[in-house]
């Protein structure tokens, strides 16, 4: 039985990657997000952009829409310390939950979106978060993450967590 279970589970892979990182001009940033029904996009040095506008800078965290048909997830980490949140460790992340660590210039305003979908063959469910913008501060890390909370039967308020 463990091992039918164990083939059921989606691959996830980690990548590790060494940025250059000042921690006098940067900061570094965690963000949680899946391959599944989830979006998450930052684009730097800007405070605001239309969310759906064709925008060569902003940097999408997830694998992409086709992702989501695929067993899989990949994190990349950078060297941050491990996260005070338990799902935006390695070992606690569900299903094709991923999390992906990026430097960012300090000092300079960056905007987020996130996005979240789920549900059965007859009750689905979504919510986009209000983008939000923030400046970073330097040498300091942030966890960015969705935050979900049941307002109905089928409806949901969601909101970006730094």
């Amino acid at each position: 039985m463990v091992a039918a279970t164990a083939a059921c589970t989606p691959t996830h892979h980690v990548t590790t990657e060494t940025p250059s990182y000042d921690p006098t001009m940067s900061a570094r940033m965690r963000i949680l997000t899946g391959n599944d029904l989830q979006s998450a996009s930052f684009r730097p040095g800007t405070c605001y952009t239309p969310r759906w506008q064709n925008d060569p800078l902003r940097i999408n965290v997830d694998d992409g829409f086709l992702s989501r048909y695929k067993y899989s997830s990949r994190s990349v980490t950078i060297g941050m310390p491990p996260s005070p949140r338990p799902s935006m460790r390695i070992e606690g992340l569900h299903f094709k939950d991923l999390i992906r660590e990026y430097v960012v210039d300090a000092g300079k305003p960056l905007t987020l979106s996130m996005s979240t979908a789920g549900g059965t063959d007859y009750d689905h469910w979504s919510c986009s978060a209000t983008d939000v913008s923030f400046t970073p501060v330097a040498g300091q890390d942030y966890d960015v993450f969705l935050a979900l909370e049941r307002s109905g039967r089928r409806s949901y308020n969601c909101s970006i967590t730094i």
